[in-house]
């Protein structure tokens, strides 16, 4: 077990710029449609915090359905 060479930060940074924008650009799609930022979806590619970013994604009332007054959504 060697240590990585330029190469391979170099191919894994390539590997990585490819694939975030694919991963990232429905994430943003589903938040724009839900009423949150698109800047939301930039959580999605921390480890760890895209886990509490899912929970409070879920958790929170979403702005495009709209809420009453008791907090439960609008039908």
């Amino acid at each position: 077990m060697g240590s990585f060479s330029l190469f391979n930060w170099l191919l894994g940074t390539v590997i990585v710029a490819i694939i975030s924008p694919i991963v990232l650009a429905p994430v943003a799609l589903i938040l724009r449609r839900a009423g949150f930022s698109w800047w939301w979806s930039i959580l999605w590619a921390i480890p760890v915090v895209n886990i509490i970013a899912l929970w409070v994604f879920a958790l929170v009332p979403w702005p495009a359905l709209g809420t009453q007054s008791n907090g439960h959504p609008v039908a």
